[in-house]
């Protein structure tokens, strides 16, 4: 696909999908794996070179798909949940919210396993981020799952909210990638993460601060900052975890 927003092609070799550098999950867990924030920031800058569109179309598919049901769900519910006594409103608003949760998340995940592809040298498609309604079920467990932690870490004093926030993130990424059930999704993740917590949490600090300063002329730098850390992300996940080939296919 042609690529509106194509920036200067770097001139890098990248890594193929089967290098050295590609992890699997059990090298993963051993926390056996190496990176730098530069070398995956400077990889993902040149495999973000023609991507840029799709990844882009991508996130807009999402934004409209979730506003559309948003308002459906608005439309729907919130007459009968005004007509209804307290216990059963509040029924109401968290059966919206799931409904919302289970129209959005298996979006965002395709989103990042998109991130995944670009980095492994997979083509990559709008239409790849409907893939994973089949693992609805298990999502919607596992994002629960790293709700409560991360809520309850917050609620014990703020750092092991922190710590669970960034030692959770490729969770719901492992479900749908590697096939995991929930529990082992978190578990696989906060043990990888937690050998170099540190340089991943900076690598995230690093990201959150790109998309910062990039939204300040009017969002105009997202353009082209989102869809980098998108295959930053996706770089990093495979340097850590690999690809299947169900993936990559």
């Amino acid at each position: 696909m042609s690529d509106i927003y194509a920036a200067p092609a770097a001139n890098l070799d990248l890594p193929r999908d089967d290098d050295p550098e590609a992890g699997s999950l059990e090298r993963g867990i051993a926390g056996d794996y190496t990176f730098t924030i530069g070398e995956v920031l400077k990889e993902a800058w040149a495999r973000s070179e023609g991507a840029k569109l799709t990844l882009n179309l991508a996130m807009l598919a999402y934004v409209v798909i979730y506003l559309a049901a948003a308002g459906i769900a608005e439309f729907a519910l919130t007459p009968l949940i005004e007509e209804q006594p307290l216990i059963i409103a509040i029924a109401f608003i968290i059966f919206q919210q799931l409904f919302l949760l289970a129209i959005a998340l298996p979006l965002a995940v395709g989103i990042f396993i998109l991130g995944v592809r670009r980095a492994a040298s997979a083509p990559i498609a709008v239409a790849q981020i409907f893939n994973h309604y089949h693992k609805l079920l298990s999502l919607l467990g596992a994002n629960i799952l790293m709700t409560i932690a991360i809520f309850i870490g917050f609620a014990l004093l703020v750092i092991p909210g922190i710590y669970l926030a960034i030692a959770l993130m490729f969770t719901l990424a492992l479900v749908v990638e590697k096939s995991l059930s929930p529990l082992a999704a978190l578990s696989a993740s906060r043990k990888a993460v937690h050998v170099r917590w540190f340089p991943i949490a900076g690598f995230c600090l690093v990201l959150m601060l790109i998309n910062a300063v990039a939204a300040i002329p009017l969002g105009i730098g997202l353009i082209w900052t989102v869809p980098f850390s998108v295959i930053a992300c996706g770089v990093l996940y495979r340097r850590i975890f690999g690809c299947e080939p169900e993936t990559l296919a």
